[in-house]
């Protein structure tokens, strides 16, 4: 047989993987943030979360975030679906499966996440549109998919297969 190609697919069902909450420091106030994958695993987010305290400044902050390959090109963004006025606290909550953002429920903006697989290098950036110079973004969590790749984990690239290899994976899906 010829060699086939492995990697990891949007549809992925099986392989070395790990879920886990990842907290990321608080950044300098009056600014968004950035989470950068590491270089040991592919990775998937699941959610990410954060809370906004606005300061008293009038301007109306919207949330991006934005996905990047290691040379800073966006891949793809998602938008919180509102403004977040002056004096408030809100929380952000970006998930898989969301449809459109709706704004806001209560005190929190549930927003769709888009379904990626990040290599390691990639960024996930949260900029903050009218952003105040007292405003201050806390409490970040992304619950990322993390999937070993490469020698030790999961096959990448083009692989030798014979009939019974590729029986076994078509059959363990």
């Amino acid at each position: 047989m010829a060699p086939v190609l492995h990697g990891l697919t949007s549809e992925f069902a099986h392989g070395r993987a790990f879920s886990e909450v990842v907290p990321v420091a608080n950044p300098a106030a009056g600014g968004g943030f950035t989470y950068t994958v590491g270089g040991s695993y592919w990775e998937r987010l699941a959610a990410l979360s954060f809370t906004i305290v606005t300061d008293s400044n009038a301007a109306n902050r919207q949330v991006l975030v934005a996905f990047q390959d290691g040379s800073g090109a966006n891949i793809a963004s998602t938008a919180s679906g509102g403004t977040q006025a002056a004096s408030l606290t809100r929380l952000y909550s970006f998930v898989p499966n969301q449809g459109t953002a709706p704004a806001l429920i209560g005190t929190t903006f549930l927003a769709p996440l888009p379904v990626l697989f990040l290599q390691p290098g990639f960024k996930v950036v949260v900029s903050i549109v009218s952003v105040q110079a007292g405003d201050q973004v806390s409490a970040i969590r992304v619950y990322r998919e993390a999937f070993d790749t490469g020698p030790e984990g999961y096959p990448l690239g083009m692989v030798e297969e014979n009939m019974y290899v590729g029986e076994y994976e078509r059959l363990s899906n």
